[in-house]
């Protein structure tokens, strides 16, 4: 997540609070370590050694060295990096060095793997005789047959009584005369077969041998037992082996009598029987399965397993051959990192999210995920701050929206987190003086990182009130350092300016401490002689047009200065509102105009200004304040649509007032027109008679017209306040 970056202070002078100079580059956290053991690695920069979780100046480079337990046994497998790359000609599979380039939060980690044997160069070796005789080898062949090369084997061949050897052949080539032992040094595949034959003496007694036909395999015999009469001499050694069908094993021998000499116990692919008298040799075959576990390695996701679409659950068996598909499924800003069988990456797996595992042994199938989301990041400004300040500023500037943060030293500042994995915003209250940086830990990645340095200097004494240059402040927000402009010199005591003009710069500076000029208070006790106010044009909350003091976008007509001699104004028309007492006692004004799209007149706006005469209000206008037309000079004035209340004293005290007219949407009337000895004329819109309270006490509204909508006269007639008017009409 991206978080604007900005600055929100509660106890700030001027925005900058760095100490000045160049600002230290940022640092952040190096987190390194072992996958899986064996091995060990530690890291450097600039020939000193760090801890995992130090933080390093951005920009710096870290070497990394890895070093095997064992250094016979294992060697380093592969290096990771969370983000960015290794510097070039570092970080390969089975190099022992890596470097990175700090430039963010960075975690590095290393595997070992045992190294690899070269495999032994084996070879098959077959032996093959006819009825006759029993050859034997020395060292005795495995049931697979393989052989070291340069293994030597001796063979020993026994003819029965009977029976002479006749020859012996490799790969179908005659060797080795008639001699009755024959040693073959092994360096290539090799066919040893052995020839008896007939010497006109008395054979052996035959025996029957039979061989119970075999499902899900086949059995062959050295030598071939003869068919149709399955007659075999006695001595024969006969051997038996077994091959399975695909996804089979053998699973058990038996002999009707007898026992075999080698072989033939469960699971063997080879027995040796010899005919001693009539047997029946059965060999019966299994379906092969094996068990299949699997599973997350270190959480952040699932893993599920499926073969032919159903679905198994972890220690199942399964039948060999059969695919199992497993499927991974990443939390939230997580991705597959690797897969592995038995601890062993699965390098045809790579980081995809799902993975096909045909079945040929046992399985423990792992999944390991990794966070892939957005980088933690901080702003890493310094700030220098006073006891007892209090600041908020986004702190965190990217991550995963989960973080905790504490002070890197306890006791000089305590954190508000309630807003920092929302908007990673953290207020910082300034509790006694000295330096610390704030510790983020990023929950879901475990990145951390530091923020810039926090300097607490002891606290300075803030006064309700002081003067420079001139013009008096009344500090409003001690944290802030926000002041406005007043006349006040404590709480209720002012004294008024004396002279013509004045002016309200951007910030001012008083025992040291700088301000915020934000506003200005109480205007009408100014004094009587200012004509001319001008505000700095770099303040950031107040300006002015024409020695007239507005709100930044002048959208807010703050005060017209008493003192300043012109008979008629103009407002401006950005303005929308008048605020409170901002015309007060003008003596020297005739004639105000407002403008169209004026929406609110505050209260007092115009109270007291004894010769103004020309006063228009607009049809924009939604809102009149208490007393905002009192004492003034006009003659007539038409209170405008929309306006639903005219609060006490709008036009009262009017010494030439002698006809008003009130809109239709009028509700409730209070004092408004007392004391206005010549009103002759009132007109009201409204067809329900306003709600009104001393609306026209003390004026002679016995002898005054009051003009209401046609079919309403009965109405004001009756109601309280109106039916006093001498004359009711309707128009």
């Amino acid at each position: 997540m991206l978080f604007a970056a900005a600055l929100v202070f509660t106890s700030c002078s001027n925005g900058s609070d760095s100490g000045g100079g160049t600002p230290p580059l940022p640092k952040h956290a190096v987190t390194f370590g072992v996958d899986g053991g064996n091995g060990t690695i530690k890291a450097t920069v600039g020939g000193t050694e760090i801890n995992s979780g130090d933080t390093v100046e951005q920009g710096k480079i870290v070497e990394f060295t890895a070093t095997a337990d064992d250094p016979a046994q294992y060697n380093v497998d592969y290096w990771t990096v969370s983000a960015g790359a290794f510097e070039a000609g570092t970080g390969a599979s089975e190099s022992t060095i890596a470097k990175i380039k700090v430039v963010q939060p960075v975690t590095v980690t290393v595997k070992f793997k045992l190294k690899t044997v070269p495999p032994v160069q084996t070879y098959k070796v077959e032996l093959d005789c006819n009825i006759g005789g029993n050859v034997r080898v020395t060292p005795a062949l495995s049931e697979n047959g393989m052989v070291a090369e340069n293994t030597e084997l001796t063979f020993t061949a026994t003819p029965l009584q009977g029976y002479d050897l006749e020859k012996w052949t490799l790969n179908g080539t005659e060797v080795n005369g008639t001699a009755l032992t024959y040693t073959l040094k092994v360096t290539r595949a090799a066919k040893v077969e052995v020839f008896f034959k007939t010497n006109g003496g008395t054979p052996p007694v035959n025996h029957t041998v039979m061989l119970t036909p075999p499902e899900h395999g086949s059995v062959d015999t050295v030598p071939v037992i003869p068919p149709g009469h399955h007659k075999v001499p006695e001595g024969t050694e006969l051997i038996f082996t077994a091959v399975p069908d695909a996804g089979y094993a053998v699973d058990k021998w038996t002999v009707s009598s007898g026992s075999f000499l080698a072989g033939g116990t469960d699971g063997s692919t080879s027995a040796t029987l010899k005919i001693t008298e009539a047997v029946t040799v059965t060999v019966t075959f299994k379906q092969v399965q094996f068990k299949i576990d699997f599973g997350v390695d270190s959480g952040n996701g699932t893993l599920k397993a499926e073969v032919d679409g159903t679905e198994i659950t972890s220690g199942n068996v399964v039948e060999q051959g059969k695919t199992v598909t497993f499927t991974a499924e990443a939390d939230p800003n997580y991705a597959v990192e690797k897969w592995t069988n038995n601890g062993t990456v699965i390098a045809g797996a790579g980081t995809n999210t799902t993975y096909n595992h045909t079945v040929t042994a046992d399985a423990n199938i792992k999944v390991k995920f990794k966070y892939s989301g957005t980088a933690l990041t901080l702003d890493t400004r310094s700030f220098t701050k006073e006891k007892g300040q209090s600041f908020t500023y986004t702190l965190v500037t990217s991550g995963s929206g989960s973080y905790t943060a504490t002070p890197e030293t306890a006791g000089i500042i305590t954190l508000d987190t309630a807003n920092l994995n929302s908007h990673g915003n953290i207020t910082v209250t300034c509790s006694n003086a000295g330096s610390t940086r704030i510790k983020v830990v990023d929950t879901v990645s475990g990145q951390t990182a530091l923020s810039g340095t926090i300097t607490v200097k002891p606290a300075v004494v803030i006064p309700d009130y002081f003067e420079e240059g001139g013009v008096r402040y009344h500090v409003t927000d001690k944290d802030e350092r926000k002041v406005s402009v007043t006349a006040e010199t404590s709480y209720l005591n002012s004294t008024p300016y004396t002279g013509t003009s004045l002016t309200i710069p951007k910030e001012v500076t008083h025992d040291g401490v700088t301000y915020t000029v934000t506003g200005i208070e109480h205007p009408q006790i100014w004094g009587t002689t200012l004509q001319n106010v001008t505000v700095a044009s770099d303040n950031a909350y107040l300006s002015s047009q024409n020695g007239v003091i507005f709100n930044k976008d002048k959208t807010v007509l703050l005060w017209y200065p008493c003192g300043k001699p012109d008979t008629s104004y103009t407002v401006p028309a950005s303005v929308t509102k008048l605020e409170e007492n901002s015309f007060r006692d003008i003596a020297a004004l005739t004639s105000v105009t407002l403008p169209d799209g004026l929406k609110r007149i505050e209260d007092y706006v115009f109270d007291g200004c004894p010769n103004l005469t020309t006063l228009n209000l607009p049809s924009s206008l939604e809102s009149i304040g208490f007393s905002s037309l009192c004492s003034i000079k006009v003659s007539s004035m038409v209170v405008p649509e929309n306006i639903t209340a005219l609060y006490g004293y709008f036009l009262a005290g009017c010494p030439e007032l002698t006809s008003v007219e009130l809109p239709s949407t009028l509700t409730k009337i209070w004092f408004s027109f007392s004391n206005d000895p010549k009103l002759k004329t009132v007109k009201c819109k409204a067809a329900t008679p306003p709600v009104i309270n001393g609306a026209f006490e003390n004026t002679p509204i016995a002898s005054a017209t009051l003009r209401v909508p046609a079919g309403s006269k009965a109405l004001y007639q009756a109601a309280e306040g109106w039916k006093d008017f001498g004359t009711i009409v309707e128009f």
